[in-house]
């Protein structure tokens, strides 16, 4: 047995003797460190996050550059924000042998929060301090996902970002993130600008060629393949050749592969075949060793028990389906196949997701599946009601559609025995593309709301911590102030996923940036959700396809105006006070914790456009359903002297809350924002246009 071992199996392998084999990904993210670029490489574990973030660091000392390497594990994660923050900065200020007195600093800022705090470390004290640039990598970012502040602190990141506009400084900072999440755990909250900075830097398996250098680990064996038809001539072709057998069950599996070849060495054996190699693997990774090995128990896991509750079917149908040979395209945006690739079990090939390599395959083969499939009585209730009712209604054997459509079943029902479809008390016309608008009449109202008000009505729903926070949300609803309009025309719905089609099909508009929903495996594209709010378009998605139908976004006030529906100083479409059975909002089906637990709409997601009474004007789901897009940037009202870093031409208004949300927030005055290039599962909008 050679002596050192080269495979390295757990930790990096700067930590021991092992051989470090290069892959693209190691030019690429030092060339994006060196332009002082923004990165994050977000995989599975044990794909060799660690090694490339050792050897980039060390690769940058050479050229003169900082770097710190910021193991978060470290840090814990049972700690209040204020000692997790100083945690991290005397990480930074003691592997850049800083001569500072931040504490005092932090002491002096007291009357601020932690997150601002760190960000004036950053700026004040930390780029005052050095000269170079700096690189901050930041290791098992998933650690954070459990901590109640890690938006602010993901936010805080992305502002030094935002900051180099205006700040030259900020450029000599630039961070590094690795992990197993994805860039939208980062920021989990739709109501805020997601993390959707820097580059993404992708760690592939070994190729044949990259993992050459392992073979010379057999080189004390005297390794031969025993294949007539193949036969060996020298040393290095029997090297060579073990390697090849080990890659075609591994794929170029970072760790399986190093896994596997030190097996091997283990075994001492002088000659092998295919056979050999299988029994090896059988004895390693399959049966009972399956439950031994911590990468299959990390896979285990995220199949299992770390999946997202609304997708845990989702992830394993898409996994059978693969297993029978259906071909799956891969979507950046859908959480399903996010997931399975965060969980290392498929990867990308061309624009088709594959299963990783024969171990995974057989391991989490179909026998595997059908033992771990999740079922509940309540799901077999549903499916059996809905099946039935649909077979007395239609005809046909409801058995797909009810697995499929269940939960937007049991909404229509609800919808049916409260008298759904509502009839609109204002008659609407039909534009050139035939879609019903409704004439909206000019006049002056009082837009705003008065923050004190606002924190009250927070209060009947939500805890006293969050309405806290959300307060310097609700101060950019004020003064109330009166706005006087001309008339206008409205879209008495949201746009459907139909209509919007029918701009894309024409050439016009781009498609969405994913077919699913929170919930739903197909969405946009199945002919089921035809009349199903569009969702996953951007401002500019909006904008060109209102323009398309000679419309345009509504203006903020605008919709404000409309959503009030003719009533003055009332909080809701309907009145002062929210109601049951008026609008889709975060209900007893929806997976959040702060959900209401006493009403029942039918819907854990995106519901029919018009499915709740309209307001005064005719239109529908002004609260609700999804955020709408309007026409203007989020600036602060006329007389409002609070100061918000948020103002300006960097985001736009949304507005009317979503199915995500709790009452409050469907207000007809909440204001929201987003950067206009961002696309969300609870972005959605409707169209404009000025009187004829």
């Amino acid at each position: 047995m050679p002596n050192p071992p080269i495979f390295t199996v757990g930790g990096t392998v700067q930590a021991g003797a092992g051989i470090y084999l290069p892959r693209p990904a190691d030019d690429e993210l030092l060339a994006h460190c060196l332009a002082g670029d923004f990165c994050y490489v977000l995989t599975a574990r044990q794909m060799g996050k660690s090694s490339l973030m050792v050897r980039t660091a060390e690769r940058l000392r050479e050229q003169e550059r900082r770097a710190v390497i910021i193991d978060l594990t470290r840090l814990g994660t049972n700690l209040e924000a204020e000692q997790w923050y100083l945690g991290l900065i005397d990480e930074i200020v003691e592997q850049l042998d800083l001569d500072i007195d931040y504490r005092a600093k932090w002491e002096e800022h007291a009357h601020l929060g932690a997150t601002q705090r760190l960000s004036r470390f950053l700026r004040e004290e930390l780029l005052e301090a050095l000269s170079e640039p700096l690189v901050i990598f930041i290791d098992e970012i998933d650690t954070t996902l459990s901590l109640p502040f890690s938006d602010d602190f993901f936010a805080a990141i992305r502002a030094c970002y935002n900051a180099r506009s205006t700040d030259p400084a900020y450029k000599r900072l630039s961070f590094v993130l690795l992990g197993v999440a994805t860039p939208g755990d980062l920021i989990r909250d739709p109501q805020r600008t997601p993390f959707n900075i820097g580059a993404r830097i992708d760690l592939t398996d070994f190729t044949l060629e990259q993992a050459l250098p392992l073979a010379e680990g057999f080189a004390n064996c005297e390794l031969r393949i025993t294949n007539p038809q193949s036969p060996i001539t020298s040393p290095e072709e029997s090297k060579v050749e073990t390697l090849k057998l080990v890659l075609s069950w591994t794929g170029g599996h970072p760790y399986l592969t190093q896994r596997l070849c030190r097996t091997l060495l283990e075994r001492n054996q002088t000659a092998w075949d295919e056979a050999a190699v299988a029994e090896v693997v059988e004895q390693t990774f399959f049966g009972e060793k399956s439950k031994q090995d911590t990468n299959l128990g990390f896979v285990r896991d995220m199949l299992t028990l770390r999946a997202p509750e609304r997708y845990k079917l989702t992830v394993l149908q898409l996994l059978r389906d693969l297993h029978k040979g259906r071909k799956i395209k891969d979507e950046e945006q859908a959480i399903p196949k996010m997931h399975l690739k965060l969980a290392g079990i498929l990867r990308r090939e061309g624009e088709a997701l594959v299963l990783r390599n024969p171990i995974y395959a057989r391991v989490f083969d179909q026998r595997w599946l059908k033992q771990n499939w999740p079922t509940t009585r309540r799901n077999q209730r549903i499916t059996i009601a809905v099946a039935v009712i649909l077979t007395l209604i239609v005809g046909v054997s409801g058995t797909f559609i009810a697995q499929n459509y269940g939960a937007d079943l049991r909404g229509h029902l609800l919808r049916l025995q409260n008298g759904w479809p509502h009839a609109s008390p204002v008659q609407p016309f039909q534009d050139a593309s035939g879609t019903k608008m409704v004439r909206i009449p000019g006049g002056t109202f009082q837009m705003g709301s008065d923050p004190q008000v606002v924190l009250a009505e927070c209060k009947k729903y939500d805890d006293q911590a969050d309405c806290d926070f959300a307060m310097p949300l609700w101060q950019t609803e004020s003064p109330i102030h009166a706005v006087t309009l001309a008339e206008f025309d409205l879209d008495i719905y949201e746009v459907t996923n139909a209509q919007y089609r029918a701009c894309v099909e024409a050439g016009v508009c781009g498609p969405p940036e994913s077919d699913y929903s929170y919930e739903r495996l197909r969405y946009y594209n199945d002919s089921f959700y035809n009349n199903y709010p569009v969702i996953y378009v951007s401002w500019y998605d909006a904008t060109t396809y209102c323009s398309w139908r000679g419309a345009r976004l509504p203006s903020e006030a605008e919709w404000e105006y409309a959503a009030r529906g003719g009533l003055e100083s009332q909080d809701y479409p309907w009145g002062d006070v929210f109601e049951d059975g008026q609008a889709n909002f975060c209900d007893t089906n929806c997976s959040y914790d702060w959900k209401s637990k006493t009403i029942n709409d039918g819907y854990a997601d995106t519901s029919p456009v018009g499915s709740y009474p309209p307001n005064g004007y005719g239109l529908y789901d002004m609260a609700g359903n999804v955020w709408e897009w309007t026409n203007d940037w989020y600036d602060a009202y006329p007389g409002n002297t609070i100061e918000n870093s948020d103002y300006g031409m960097t985001y736009r208004v949304v507005r009317g809350g979503s199915w995500y949300d709790l009452p409050n927030v469907l207000r007809v005055s909440d204001r929201n924002r987003n950067t206009p290039d961002v696309r969300g599962i609870v972005l959605g909008f409707r169209c404009a246009r000025s009187s004829p």
